[in-house]
């Protein structure tokens, strides 16, 4: 993710996808941990303020911040949410 403007911090929520029902409510700790292999996560100009299991949290946010995540498995479908806060 890269920052359009200046924002206090952006969580992240992750599963993967689920044939039935919600990715997010159907996650388990035993498909990935951010903060754990291998979950890798990097970041510019921002830091990492929290991560648990699925949820993520990283600011201060400004124009040109970025943070990467990867180390997801690659046969299965990601479902993402991302919010951010003002400051």
């Amino acid at each position: 993710m890269v920052a359009d403007k200046a924002v206090s911090s952006a969580r992240v929520k992750a599963a993967y996808e689920v044939r039935r029902g919600n990715p997010f409510t159907r996650y388990h700790p035993a498909d990935f941990e951010f903060g754990k292999a291998p979950i890798a996560i990097t970041t510019e100009d921002t830091e990492v303020i929290e991560t648990k299991e699925n949820r993520l949290t990283v600011g201060p946010l400004e124009e040109g911040s970025r943070f990467t995540v990867t180390g997801f498995d690659p046969a299965r479908d990601l479902a993402v949410r991302v919010t951010v806060e003002d400051q």
